[in-house]
């Protein structure tokens, strides 16, 4: 996990605890900076006069107080004072615009952030949308912790292109002692559609098979390339990267975290994947 500086978000809340717990085993583990910030967001237009400004202005320089003495007494404990490379900060806006914003200012390789929710309830509602909108606006890594174990198996999601071989070398740095298996899931098109453009049956046979060829030969390719650095396997499955095939997948693989990389232009299908699987998720963006 060579040059990367961690930035976690915290609301204080039980949920947002398991995003920092596995940022500062990350930090300790790899001995690398973190950043732990909390957002504090006040009302947009609030009128006061005289005194009563004042009062307000140190009624909020309390609460910010209180904030980063109530985060290092829980930090401080989690951490056993195995490391002092980390810094506490409460910072007044938005909380996603915060958490853009500063992983930025600070020169962060990855964001990690609570869980996006189930949607049972207003305060899962409110999580799930700051999560999403980092997701959207960020720009580098980020991990949406779910569970917060050990990733033991990791499953990384590829295409074969450049930005997806970032993500696997991404990945492999952050993660070297972890087993990674390379999954890709051939879209093959239906029977039904190549007899259309006039192929029979034999010339049908062609194109699955080589396309299956094809798929298995480029990952053969990456494991060549990537074997010298870790653990690393590779799966190559017949289907629809959707939902369903992912969880199966991950199912499969016993996966405790899940990463694919996006360009950023489908990432409604990314919602759903996140919303969906149980394990932790790591959402890598090749167009940054």
């Amino acid at each position: 996990m060579n040059r990367q500086k961690i930035l976690v978000a915290t609301d204080l809340s039980q949920k947002s605890d398991l995003a920092v717990e596995k940022a500062i085993d990350l930090s300790v583990k790899y001995d690398k900076w973190l950043e732990i910030i909390h957002a504090v967001d006040y009302p947009m237009f609030e009128i006061c006069f005289g005194d009563m400004c004042k009062i307000r202005d140190e009624k909020r320089k309390a609460q910010r107080k209180e904030s980063i003495e109530h985060i290092n007494s829980k930090i401080f404990e989690k951490l056993q004072r195995k490391s002092k490379k980390m810094n506490v900060e409460v910072v007044v806006g938005s909380a996603s615009k915060v958490i853009v914003e500063e992983a930025e200012k600070k020169e962060a390789t990855i964001i990690v952030i609570g869980n996006l929710g189930e949607r049972h309830g207003i305060e899962e509602l409110v999580l799930g949308s700051t999560a999403k909108k980092v997701i959207l606006n960020s720009k580098v890594p980020v991990l949406i912790v779910k569970n917060g174990g050990e990733y033991k198996n990791i499953a990384v999601f590829t295409d074969f292109s450049e930005g997806s071989k970032k993500n696997i070398d991404y990945i492999i740095s952050l993660f070297p002692d972890s087993t990674i298996t390379l999954v890709n899931i051939i879209e093959i098109p239906s029977k039904f559609r190549l007899s259309f453009y006039g192929l029979d049956n034999f010339e049908i046979d062609d194109v699955k098979q080589n396309t299956i060829q094809m798929a298995n030969s480029n990952m053969q390719s990456l494991i060549e390339e990537f074997k010298d650095k870790t653990n690393i396997k590779a799966l190559v499955k017949e289907g629809h990267f959707g939902v369903d095939e992912i969880l199966a997948v991950c199912k499969e693989l016993n996966s405790d975290l899940v990463s694919f990389d996006t360009d950023g232009s489908c990432l409604s299908r990314a919602f759903d994947i996140m919303s969906e699987v149980t394990s932790d998720v790591i959402v890598f963006y090749t167009n940054n």
